[in-house]
């Protein structure tokens, strides 16, 4: 039984114990006795502590031992250096599920750092479900279950909803669902997770995904620990049809600092992070109202869109304008209605109107009973649209309500999802917006908001309808390995432990399929003229060391050689170049490689990431990776569909494509090359630290690849 099956009795425990419990129910050790009786809790309630008779109405005892049950949950709100003891007996009781406020561990200290150590020991020996240290409690608000010291608790009537949210800090988590109450955002499970000794973020969104009341997951974290439970969760998400949304810090290297400091978390590399989340469906969320936003579309419409293409009809042009701006920039479409949709639209639309989409009924439409409907309906008719986006600025009172109520009477009978910006203060038009909460219909301040909260669930839409789509082979691509290859490869790489000369990676991936140059290794110049005539001219020479990363830089290389003389004199001007850079180091002689023209320059490459395992890399070569940075991540191995959306999400790809009437590149090609370099990686992932393969040469569409450079860098074997 995993983790997150066993945390069933840890959200909805029929007894609580806290252990260090004060009588001042305004500190942090009294808050979780006021919060539990204020919000309804049902089980019994234990305080711990043996100052005391009585705290906040419970009878108060003085060791964990002295309880008439076993409590099924524990918090624990002492000092550091005393948890330890508590917990031990917490074990001897028969204790299961605990939560540790106490902080002064992992993140604060070295001497912190072992007393974690053994906490999780602990924890491993006696099957211990532990949140936290340094953790804020957590909130069941369906049975009132409101472990936590979090003044966010101190609010009356809080919203319950089927949203779940787990965060690796317990403030700014708390401050999430306390925004979250303003915005009616209705949650299900909030749990702070602290420095993860025992139960990890993960687990607990695992566990919450399997809740039937659940139908988001949302989560903010520092770190993901365990990659392979990562795409797990993903693969669970889908499987249930619940979204799951994470807004991860620790982008920048500053962040990265700020999160290691926080709560010792291994924030990672967020580009490879942010690929494998497109890779396995996991939505990201800038900020909290993104996670807000979207969740009103999850939670309120009926059906998610089928496509992406957005109908937009507007009491104001520009506000039409702005929507459609933001929908273009996000990569939604806004189609064109054909003539007969338009002639339709002109017989409803006032003059002053427009019938294109994005459609402007103007303000004109407010004063013309049933017109507005009518546009509505014959907008949804269109196979064009697959959602609608209404937006209305200042319509206020009686006839806003009258405008809400026909929205809600079209959206009643709609097969397709509605959604409406509404620009006005609800001071002005409260009863309008009681109308369209009482129907269900999702609301938004700004035509922006809207199209932001759309692309999320638009993309996430898209994306289950595509993996649902797709065969078990292409969604999780497997080979079998061949010991033969594995063996020479594994041999290549121990026999030079450090790096590759670039002749022996380029054979190295050969042993994969992969497409390189034709070339040899000359020792003499006259074994350079020899390997150049047999090759045939032009060709390029280079100084061949593993020690020698940028050869160019110590002018060891030499292009568009013609003839065997000038072969003869560039391998001594080579070998002297490098001699004066490294007068001692024997080198390995000069390659001697074939010249190819024409094609595009892209790089391929893959680390061993800490958390993900092999990763493949992807992106335009030259000033578009140097500049502009402009790459492509996923976690190995990958499908040849896969590879084909890494190739596309990079902004420069439409060059591959042929843009600007240059011949297309061989695309299909280079997408098999992806596909055979993320199993070569994962074939051999115990004992590459990165590899690099810049230039990979695209040639024209049917001419294939070709590998012009590459480097292999080993682990420490």
């Amino acid at each position: 039984m995993s983790v997150s099956e066993k945390l069933d009795s840890f959200f909805k425990p029929s007894s609580i114990a806290i252990i260090g419990a004060s009588q001042n129910l305004d500190s942090i050790s009294g808050r979780p006795m006021k919060y539990l009786r204020m919000h309804g809790y049902k089980g019994e309630v234990y305080p711990i502590n043996p100052k005391y008779q009585e705290i906040g109405g419970y009878k108060c005892y003085g060791s964990l031992k002295d309880t008439p049950v076993v409590p099924e949950l524990v918090m624990i709100i002492i000092r550091a250096e005393l948890v330890i003891t508590f917990l031990k007996e917490c074990v001897t009781r028969g204790c299961k599920n605990i939560i540790i406020v106490s902080s002064g561990f992992a993140e604060n200290s070295p001497e912190g750092k072992l007393m974690q150590a053994e906490i999780q020991e602990l924890a491993r020996e006696n099957g211990l479900l532990i949140c936290g240290p340094n953790s804020q409690g957590m909130a069941n608000l369906k049975e009132g279950v409101t472990a936590t010291f979090s003044a966010a608790m101190e609010m009356e009537n809080l919203s319950v909803g089927p949203l779940g949210f787990a965060s690796q800090s317990g403030a700014f988590g708390y401050s999430t669902f306390c925004l979250g109450q303003d915005e009616k955002i209705g949650f299900t499970y909030i749990v702070a997770t602290g420095n993860e000794a025992g139960v990890g973020l993960l687990d607990f969104m695992e566990f919450m995904l399997r809740d039937p009341d659940v139908r988001m997951v949302a989560g903010y974290a520092e770190g993901i620990r365990d990659g392979n439970q990562f795409k797990q969760v993903a693969e669970l998400s889908l499987q249930q049809s619940k979204p799951v949304m994470l807004m991860k810090v620790g982008r920048s290297e500053v962040g990265k600092r700020a999160a290691m400091s926080h709560t010792a978390a291994l924030a990672g590399n967020d580009r490879i992070f942010d690929g494998i989340c497109r890779q396995y469906g996991v939505l990201r969320a800038d900020n909290i109202y993104d996670i807000f936003d979207a969740s009103k579309l999850f939670f309120q419409f009926k059906k998610l869109p089928d496509g992406k293409r957005v109908a937009i009809v507007s009491t104001s042009g520009g506000a039409g304008v702005m929507m459609v701006d933001k929908c273009v920039e996000l990569g939604l479409e806004v189609p064109e209605f054909p003539d007969t949709t338009r002639e339709n639209l002109a017989r409803v639309v006032p003059s002053l109107g427009t019938t294109q989409n994005p459609v402007d009924v103007s303000a004109q439409i407010i004063s013309m009973p049933d017109a507005f409907k009518k546009a509505m309906r014959i907008i949804l008719a269109q196979d064009c649209v697959d959602v609608l986006a209404i937006l209305v600025t200042m319509a206020v009172g009686l006839r806003a309500e009258e405008l809400a109520m026909d929205i809600a009477e079209v959206a009643a009978t709609a097969e397709k999802p509605i959604l409406v910006s509404w620009s006005v203060s609800r001071a002005l038009a409260g009863e309008a917006f009681d109308v369209l909460d009482r129907a269900g219909i999702p609301t938004y301040k700004t035509p922006v908001q809207a199209a932001n909260a759309l692309k999320t669930v638009v993309t996430y839409s898209m994306f289950r309808k595509n993996r649902l789509e797709r065969s078990q082979s292409t969604l999780h691509p497997s080979f079998q390995a061949n010991a033969q290859r594995k063996a020479s490869a594994l041999k290549f790489i121990r026999e030079n432990k450090d790096s590759l000369t670039e002749y022996e990676c380029k054979q190295l991936l050969s042993l994969y399929g992969i497409s390189v140059t034709r070339e040899g290794v000359a020792e003499s110049a006259r074994e350079a003229s020899e390997k150049a005539a047999e090759i045939g001219f032009p060709v390029a020479l280079k100084i061949s060391s593993p020690k020698i990363m940028h050869k160019s830089d110590v002018g060891g290389i030499r292009i568009g050689i013609a003839g065997a003389a000038e072969a003869e004199a560039s391998y001594l001007e080579v070998v002297e170049n490098v001699r004066r850079h490294y007068p001692g180091d024997d080198l390995n002689g000069v390659l001697v490689q074939e010249m190819i023209s024409g094609g595009y320059e892209v790089i391929l490459g893959a680390v061993n990431d800490p958390q993900f395992g092999p990763v493949v890399m992807f992106g335009l070569g030259g000033i578009y990776v140097e500049i502009y940075n402009d790459v492509s991540y996923r976690a190995a191995p990958i499908s040849r569909q896969d590879a084909l959306e890494m190739i596309g999400e990079v902004k420069g790809s439409a060059i591959l494509r042929g843009a600007r009437g240059k011949k297309k590149a061989d695309i299909a090609a280079l997408a098999d090359t992806i596909a055979a370099f993320s199993e070569m990686i994962v074939e051999l992932q115990d004992v590459f630290k990165e590899i690099d393969i810049n230039p990979l040469l695209v040639l024209p569409e049917g001419e294939g690849v070709k590998v012009v450079d590459a480097l292999v860098i080993a682990r420490d074997l």
